[in-house]
């Protein structure tokens, strides 16, 4: 003889589950929601076991398929966004319940290609994380928005921060005070005719703390050699300390490599220099280099310049223009004119104009260019007088 036997469940409606807490093992059927719970006699509403129509049934029998999250969430419990197909889990742990995801995309569907962040002086880049951006800043800090998938904002790894660059940068005629741009040039700059020891101002140097910079300078040398005697950052000179405490000397006919660190610490900067030796320049490149300036001319005379070359044929034409300090345009009888190369060297004159006015001593500079007035630089004087006869 076969004995059957049945459970009667009892019956009762959301409200009252909401607030009760009921036996441990105790088994409520819920009206409204047409679901069954289980009591553990502790927790308020108990935890849901089966619900009639099983299309949004939760906990570990069920999965909710939904665009949110179910609420009153368990340990366990499954839920798909079927917005984009997403399977997630929600995990208790210290911190509280967290929407967590075991797999990140439909199974068969190629996940979305995301494209990160332009990086910028202040954010190197940055990922995103379950739709939550996270970013790293010029500090090296890692951090993100709060959201249900993450109650912590800050992350603890390893960083390391890179700052590089591949852009040659061509500076010719460096004299005097030459600025290097580091934001808009990079970190590598090519020097050619360089007419005499300069300042190298970099400009445009993050100041974050506890990093350095390296920055190199390339130099064509021809002869004799300069080298960037001082360092400037932003306008301010700095004290620079070369390796092996010894101020280098320029290499005639070499490619120089002359790097400097700018080490930033505790808001302050120490600068450090050396140079290496890499190589011979060309020896069939051409070289453009004044043999010989005025250097201080009257007002109605005229002063001689003379340009010595290298592997240049007769007859090139070369050009000349003033570049005007306190001198005007109208200190000159032409600001600009042409010469001519033959066996390797070459002359023109610059004559001030006698203006009979009271000016005081004036000064300028000469360059001279290949291919047009306004073509490339090779070579440029230093400082150049005009006297004054009115006085």
């Amino acid at each position: 003889m076969t004995s059957q036997r049945s459970i009667r469940l009892n019956t009762t409606t959301p409200a009252s589950l909401a607030t009760a807490t009921a036996q441990n093992g105790e088994v409520f059927y819920d009206s409204g929601n047409k679901t069954l719970r289980v009591f553990d006699g502790k927790t308020k509403g108990g935890f849901q076991l089966l619900r009639a129509d099983l299309s949004n049934a939760t906990g570990s029998v069920g999965v909710t398929v939904s665009a949110t999250p179910p609420t009153n969430a368990q340990q366990g419990t499954q839920w798909i966004n079927s917005l984009n197909g997403v399977l997630y889990i929600y995990y208790i742990d210290v911190n509280g319940g967290h929407w967590v995801q075991p797999i990140t995309s439909p199974v068969g569907v190629i996940p979305t290609v995301y494209v990160l962040p332009t990086a910028t002086t202040s954010i190197l880049g940055g990922v995103k994380v379950d739709g939550t951006s996270v970013t790293i800043n010029g500090s090296g800090t890692i951090s993100a928005v709060q959201t249900s998938s993450f109650i912590n904002s800050n992350f603890i790894g390893n960083t390391l921060v890179y700052h590089a660059s591949n852009i040659l940068n061509t500076i010719t005629g460096a004299t005097g005070v030459v600025v290097h741009n580091v934001s808009t040039a990079g970190n590598t700059f090519y020097h050619t005719g360089v007419v005499n020891n300069f300042t190298a101002n970099f400009t445009n140097v993050p100041t974050t703390n506890n990093r350095n910079r390296s920055i190199s300078l390339i130099i064509a040398q021809g002869n004799p050699a300069w080298i960037p005697s001082v360092v400037q950052i932003d306008g301010v000179t700095q004290t620079l300390e070369w390796a092996n405490g010894l101020v280098p000397a320029g290499n005639v006919g070499n490619y120089d490599i002359v790097t400097f660190n700018l080490i930033r610490f505790n808001s302050t900067w120490t600068v450090v220099g050396q140079l290496a030796k890499n190589g011979l320049v060309d020896a069939n490149s051409p070289t453009y280099t004044f043999a010989s300036t005025a250097g201080s001319i009257n007002e109605g005379s005229s002063g001689t310049y003379t340009v010595n070359t290298t592997n240049i044929s007769s007859g090139t034409t070369l050009y000349w223009t003033v570049n005007y300090s306190t001198a005007l345009t109208n200190d000159f009888v032409a600001g600009s004119g042409t010469f001519t190369i033959n066996n390797n060297a070459g002359q023109f004159t610059i004559s001030p104009v006698a203006d009979m006015t009271t000016e005081g001593a004036e000064t300028f500079t000469v360059s001279v260019h290949i291919g047009s007035i306004s073509g490339t630089v090779v070579a440029s004087t230093s400082i150049q007088t005009i006297n004054d006869t009115s006085v």
